[in-house]
């Protein structure tokens, strides 16, 4: 006769392994992230970067100068070179400041005419806290890089990420960021750089004291 035995015993290393999982359960059920891209491309880290302002479609102020800080941070780390950022014009009429299309078109046009090779614009759709008690961060942005020579779409990516209550918007927001980036495929040739000049690196931005009136 054959005898089986069962044990029920757990060794430690096991039990250590099964709270492991189930913090990796939490965390996953408690940050949801979505993104979407049209896969994997390579640019030119050494040609010249345009940073257009990213229209802003969420309730939230300045939620698109926000995310445009965090996109240029992320757009260095990945190997972009020489970036511009898109200089608001001082003798803008309010209508004008109000039509984000109208600072879209006059983006653009200032970046064909300043000779750089990527233009990078989007907009902001979600950005804010969630009503309830624990006010979960809520982040969604779409991103679209332009090669300029042939007006091409060479990427797009869209984005979206809820936290935990009560962690930080920007850092979610910036993960959004991060991940969407992390498509690009970023070659530094030896080319000659374009006609727009370099910047230096800017120091990574994390909007605390907004966050914090956000969430009032």
């Amino acid at each position: 006769m054959i005898k089986i035995t069962r044990s029920h015993r757990c060794s430690g290393a096991g039990s250590v392994l099964l709270l492991l999982s189930l913090i990796s359960i939490l965390l996953s059920l408690g940050a949801c992230q979505s993104i979407t891209s049209t896969g994997k491309t390579r640019v030119e880290g050494a040609a010249g970067w345009a940073l257009l302002p990213l229209e802003n479609l969420s309730t939230t102020p300045l939620a698109g100068e926000m995310a445009s800080t965090l996109l240029e941070t992320r757009l260095r780390a990945r190997g972009v070179r020489q970036m511009d950022k898109y200089p608001q014009p001082e003798t803008n009429s309010l209508a004008e400041l109000l039509d984000d299309g109208a600072q879209a078109r006059q983006a653009a046009a200032w970046a064909r005419s300043s000779g750089y090779r990527y233009a990078v614009t989007g907009t902001v759709n979600e950005w804010h806290y969630k009503t309830g008690p624990d006010k979960e961060p809520a982040v969604g942005l779409s991103l679209k890089i332009i090669d300029l020579l042939n007006d091409q779409v060479v990427w797009q990516g869209s984005g979206a990420r809820t936290g935990w209550g009560y962690s930080n918007l920007s850092r979610v927001g910036d993960k959004v960021v991060k991940e969407l980036v992390s498509e690009l495929r970023v070659h530094q040739s030896r080319q000659a750089p374009s006609l727009a000049a370099a910047i230096p690196a800017s120091t990574p931005v994390v909007f605390d004291g907004l966050d914090q009136l956000l969430k009032r």
